[in-house]
């Protein structure tokens, strides 16, 4: 290339640095991805730039510009040739030589030490890049193992300077063939093979966090969704590895629109359910890195089953690929990390024997995005680390119910960091006739066309907005609009957070249907489907709402157990659970209730909740400021005793739910 006429750093072409290790570039194989992603960027701009430091419009006309400008650089890279082996010979004048021959060069049939003629070292084999991971150094090697196919691996650095023998069987083990005797030679080729950049290790997939404003996500299959302008100058490496293919594809994006969204989008539950499946890629930019949970709950075949699949079809998994409820806190939470930023989806709960207090502390561990942090039996600390995951799970009974264990109930912030959604019929707004076949046939389209959407929507997602300022500013605003649009009062903060988490699935939607993924004639479709969902919890798990189950089942045990209060003047019955009495002091007939009197009639809800909606509704008499109990007397023979007991004014007995 030609001289740029500035005294700047001018970056050189992957040919020239190669040049520098007295190395030689051949064929396909040996093409750098780094040189594909500065094509592409030169390109972005009209060619004005170019990954080489030199305008293209300066004159210079060098190799390296043509190299790095060359669109059918993107046609080669990785791709084996029709016959199987491109590779050039090196030059006949240059081996064997007094001129200074390239020491080593790489084709389709592997790698060559061409200093004293033509020896084979190993199967093909190239560095691609250096990677930093948490400030230690590796190399990226790509290379052909025994079945022939393409794999990485990381080397650290340290160990290139060790035993080449060891180096060489570390090597072997991991599928690469090395002719025998040349492990020195191959120790010195990776060596002399040091990369031009640095990338930056990637260890889970996900939103890359550290990389300032830019939208980069890494999709677990290792691909990389990113703006093309951050490309040239953003090296990433992925270096996670899971045992499981946690994003396999079947079809193609329009056969997917065609068989799985078009018709989901014909019922409420199927655009929820689809909302749902795209939500997770927006936790990161909520207002609130809010993380939570979906539970649809219901009688069996009502279609609960088929919407976690319609969700899970986004990301490629079906219904054998979902983790179970019946595992430890830890594994989950494990299982967990490795779902950043999608959908995570659990079996059938019930499925599992799980005491309520272990599954409260498993969803609020989930729910809360933060493993608890534990100590080793060396006193190290471990854990700790957070998490970005939206889970679904299905089920006969609610969340809450499960976690419910007697007379304790889950504390309120775990209760709604799970959002449990009745379903009574998936397919309600069809034909009675029809609904039947209309689940069947999605059940079968998730397991025909999967894996492809939620690529397309994070591409799509990536060209739309440049930064994730943009993307936060969107989200804040049109989540605003949509809590107003839902027409609840959302006055109490808990209840707030929680609205907001069904206000980003709509969000999620609605810009599902912006990229042609959801097929609906109006985005508005989506508020609609999904607020009578979000208005319907609310009318359960609103704190009047609640009042009033309360209350309600404190007065209807009243009316039908009237005779388990013991009246004044009479003698007390085994099974009492409490006493009818006059109360002088407030003028007016109560029903003393004992503790355990007062828990049977709440249905095994938490006591102190029931009495302080009792207070609330000023239907409580207490006679101790911070008591929910008051002393009263209650007959004892011929004399009275004072005991403590829940003191409930017989005014419960004319309450009405629209009293509040």
């Amino acid at each position: 290339m030609g001289d740029c006429g500035s005294n700047l750093f001018t970056e050189l072409t992957w040919e020239q640095r190669l040049a520098q290790f007295r190395l030689k570039r051949h064929a396909a194989f040996y093409d750098d991805e780094s040189a594909v992603i500065d094509a592409e960027y030169s390109r972005l701009d009209g060619g004005k730039t170019s990954a080489t430091g030199c305008g293209a419009g300066n004159g210079q006309d060098g190799e390296g510009d043509k190299a790095v400008n060359d669109p059918d650089l993107a046609s080669v890279i990785w791709q084996p040739q029709p016959d199987g082996n491109t590779a050039q010979e090196p030059d006949a004048d240059t081996v064997g030589t007094a001129v200074p021959p390239f020491d080593w060069y790489c084709e389709e049939t592997g790698v060559y030490d061409v200093r004293f003629g033509k020896h084979f070292i190993c199967g093909p084999l190239k560095v691609t890049y250096q990677v930093e991971i948490n400030g230690d150094y590796y190399r990226q090697v790509k290379y052909r193992n025994f079945r022939g196919k393409d794999a990485t691996m990381l080397i650290a650095e340290g160990d290139l300077l060790g035993s080449s023998k060891i180096l060489m069987k570390w090597l072997a083990n991991r599928g690469l063939h090395i002719a025998p005797g040349k492990h020195m030679e191959l120790q010195e080729y990776l060596l002399a093979c040091k990369p031009g950049k640095i990338a930056d290790g990637v260890q889970v997939p996900g939103w890359e966090d550290r990389l300032g404003n830019g939208l980069i996500y890494v999709m677990p299959d290792q691909s990389i969704i990113m703006p093309v302008h951050l490309r040239a100058k953003t090296p990433l490496v992925p270096t996670f590895h899971y045992d499981d293919n946690q994003h396999p594809s079947k079809g193609d994006l329009s056969e997917w629109i065609e068989t799985v969204a078009r018709p989901a989008c014909r019922t409420n539950a199927g655009i929820l359910a689809l909302s749902v499946g795209i939500a997770p890629v927006l936790l990161k930019f909520a207002p609130e890195e809010i993380n939570f949970m979906i539970h649809f709950h219901g009688k069996t075949t009502k279609g609960k089953s088929t919407l976690i699949q319609i969700a899970s079809s986004i990301w490629g998994l079906n219904h054998k690929q979902g983790s179970s409820w019946n595992g430890t806190e830890k594994g989950l939470l494990d299982k967990a990390k490795q779902y950043r930023d999608r959908l995570l989806f659990l079996d059938e709960l019930g499925a599992g024997d799980m005491d309520p207090q272990a599954m409260s502390k498993m969803v609020y561990s989930l729910a809360g995005g933060q493993d608890r942090l534990r100590s080793t039996a060396g006193g190290k600390a471990i854990g700790g680390e957070s998490f970005r995951t939206l889970v679904v799970s299905s089920g006969e009974f609610a969340l809450e119910a499960g976690m419910s264990n007697g007379n304790k109930q889950p504390n309120r912030g775990t209760v709604h960091r799970c959002i449990d959604i009745e379903i009574r019929d998936a397919a309600a707004e069809l034909l009675a006739p029809e609904r039947g076949p209309f689940i069947d046939g999605l059940k079968q389209a998730t397991n025909d066309a999967y894996g492809t959407a939620g690529k397309a929507f994070l591409t799509k997602l990536v060209e739309r907005f440049p930064d994730a300022k943009s993307l936060s500013d969107h989200l804040r605003r049109e989540m605003g609009e949509v809590l107003t649009d839902f027409g609840v009062p959302i006055n109490d903060p808990v209840m707030k957070r929680s609205l907001e988490r069904f206000a980003l699935i709509v969000v999620a939607g609605e810009l599902a249907v912006d990229f042609g993924l959801m097929p609906l004639t109006d985005s508005q479709d989506v508020r609609r489907a999904i607020s009578t969902f979000a208005r319907a919890w609310y009318g359960k798990v609103s704190p009047q709402a609640v009042q009033t189950r309360y209350l309600e089942r404190i007065r209807d045990f009243i009316l039908k157990s009237r005779v388990r209060f013991q009246d004044e003047g009479k003698s007390a019955p085994a099974n009492r659970v409490g006493w009818y009495l006059y109360h002088n002091r407030i003028q007016k007939h109560v029903y003393a209730f004992t503790a355990l009197g007062l828990h049977e009639a709440a249905q095994d809800r938490d006591v102190q909740a029931v009495a302080k909606a009792l207070q609330d509704a000023q239907l409580l008499f207490q006679n101790n400021a911070g008591k929910y109990q008051a002393r009263v007397p209650v007959p004892a023979g011929r004399y009275h005793q004072r005991v403590d007991a829940y003191t409930v004014l017989d005014d419960i007995l004319d309450y009405t739910a629209d009293q509040d």
